[in-house]
């Protein structure tokens, strides 16, 4: 429900009916190009690194795609949810207020489930900034908690206002169609069926175009299922030369598996 709040000003101003929601997302994406230039410059990036970074992470990963598709919901939930875990991101690196943290990891949660599992390099990163000061801060560390688990009661209300159980995402009330249908009809919405070629499409899978005719010489098309994040996205591969301390790694990699299981 979050991405409708950004929906909502123009919408006031304008009609709904005249609300361009690819426009509103390129707003949004300039903010998060400068969210992550200044995220980049408090980690002391040189400006050539910060260049190539910023070129990566907005036309060499999924995000391109999902900006010119954001008409739809789909890419405009998720460009919405980028927003979010970047300006919380940049407050935990800057002022650290927790309150602002937790209320934009909420946020962000309410554009994109699985993205609440990135609070636990938040909560880590918030923590450990309060030990090496010597005097924690609970206050600050409460309204983290408070705030995010806010939008967590938010959520349940609101699940439980449409499907009368709030655990009820709505995921299987969705009208699939074609090989989609198929799967959730055999095996439902999560099933350990879906691994070999989720794992597949996301880690090895190359740019496969789609040939056809008699011959299987005519382009017909790029495969829709996209290329994997590896194949992609090749300079993800040198994450493991990060010169980051090691236990910031480990907790951002256990948030990142968390979230690759449910996918996956």
């Amino acid at each position: 429900p979050f991405p409708a709040i950004f929906l909502l000003i123009p919408a006031i101003l304008v009609g709904i009916n005249k609300v361009n929601p690819v426009f509103i997302c390129v707003l949004l994406t300039i903010l998060n190009f400068f969210s992550m230039k200044k995220i980049l410059d408090s980690l002391a990036v040189s400006k050539k690194l910060t260049l190539w970074i910023l070129l990566a992470f907005f036309f060499g990963t999924g995000y391109w795609y999902v900006l010119i598709t954001s008409l739809l919901v789909y890419g405009f939930a998720h460009i919405s949810c980028v927003t979010m875990l970047l300006l919380a991101i940049r407050e935990a690196f800057g002022k650290r207020r927790g309150w602002i943290i937790g209320f934009c990891l909420g946020a962000a949660f309410l554009s994109r489930q699985m993205s609440v599992f990135t609070g636990l390099f938040l909560l880590y990163f918030l923590v450990d900034h309060e030990i090496q000061k010597n005097k924690i801060n609970y206050t600050n560390i409460l309204l983290f908690a408070g705030s995010a688990l806010l939008f967590l009661g938010i959520y349940f209300w609101y699940n439980y206002e449409r499907f009368g159980n709030i655990l009820q995402t709505g995921y299987e009330y969705i009208a699939y169609i074609g090989h989609m249908k198929a799967r959730v009809e055999s095996y439902g919405v999560f099933n350990i069926q879906y691994l070999p070629f989720n794992f597949y499409t996301m880690f090895i899978k190359g740019h496969n175009i789609v040939f056809e005719g008699s011959t299987l010489m005519n382009i017909k098309s790029i495969d829709l299922f996209g290329t994997s994040i590896i194949t992609a996205s090749p300079y993800l591969v040198f994450v493991y030369k990060c010169k980051w301390r090691k236990d910031y790694i480990y907790t951002i990699g256990a948030a990142i598996s968390i979230i690759l299981v449910g996918l996956l």
